[in-house]
């Protein structure tokens, strides 16, 4: 009996010079309509995952139906590493990737005085349309920050 053939995929950005005409299309809109920075963020996560055993979290479902979670782990009630979740489109990944990257090594305070528009000024260019991803990041950090102060309050642990 012959083994099975082995099935891979081929990689659409360099076998089908059709789907790379339209993939540098898409890209070329994009970056008429978005910043370099939301770009780069959407297209290059970095600090997309979960910590395991996270000092604060929380979960969200935004207005369009994305949902974000925000996983933080802290130490003398500074934030010292943040990762998200997002089953959502680029610009919420982007937005993801920014609040987690503003937020690290930052204060309780400082985290909690990020407002959805100092997110979109470091987003960059953002179309009023995707404003609403900002607002999904920044709600998502605060409840996690808001979960971190209902398990630990005053008496929060430090870490080792």
């Amino acid at each position: 009996m012959s083994e099975p053939e082995k099935r891979t995929e081929p990689d659409p950005a360099s076998d089908d010079p059709v789907l790379r005409a339209i993939q540098e299309a898409l890209n070329e809109q994009a970056r008429k309509e978005f910043s370099p920075r939301v770009v780069e963020l959407w297209s290059h996560p970095r600090r997309r995952g979960t910590i395991d055993r996270p000092d604060g979290f929380a979960r969200n479902r935004g207005i369009c139906g994305d949902t974000m979670a925000v996983y933080l782990s802290l130490k003398n009630d500074r934030i010292v590493a943040a990762r998200y979740e997002t089953d959502g489109c680029g610009v919420t990944t982007a937005c993801g990737e920014a609040i987690t990257e503003l937020a690290e090594r930052k204060t309780l305070e400082e985290a909690f005085g990020i407002s959805p528009r100092a997110l979109l000024k470091d987003l960059g260019r953002l179309p009023r349309s995707h404003w609403h991803c900002c607002l999904l990041a920044t709600t998502t950090l605060h409840n996690a920050l808001a979960n971190y102060l209902a398990l630990h309050g005053d008496a929060a642990p430090e870490r080792p």
